[in-house]
């Protein structure tokens, strides 16, 4: 994966190929209306290719939100 977009503090887009397969992570930052001073994170997540994009896209879904889970722990601990 690599970085193809940073918009901050609004926008981070990755993007990567292994073989026929492409995969996209977009993570879209807001404030959060209910706790002040903190962002809520949107991740959108896709892989594509050889038409097993979507069964590869819900098989990688819970790998791909532990990782998140595991830097936004690491960001709260700086």
């Amino acid at each position: 994966m690599r970085t193809t977009l940073s918009e901050p503090p609004y926008r981070w887009v990755e993007e990567g190929e292994c073989g026929p397969f492409r995969a996209r992570l977009e993570l879209a930052f807001a404030p959060d209306p209910v706790a002040a001073a903190t962002s809520r994170v949107t991740a959108e997540f896709a892989v594509r290719g050889l038409g097993l994009g979507p069964v590869l896209t819900r098989g990688s879904r819970p790998a791909v939100a532990a990782d998140l889970r595991r830097a936004a722990r690491a960001l709260l601990r700086d």
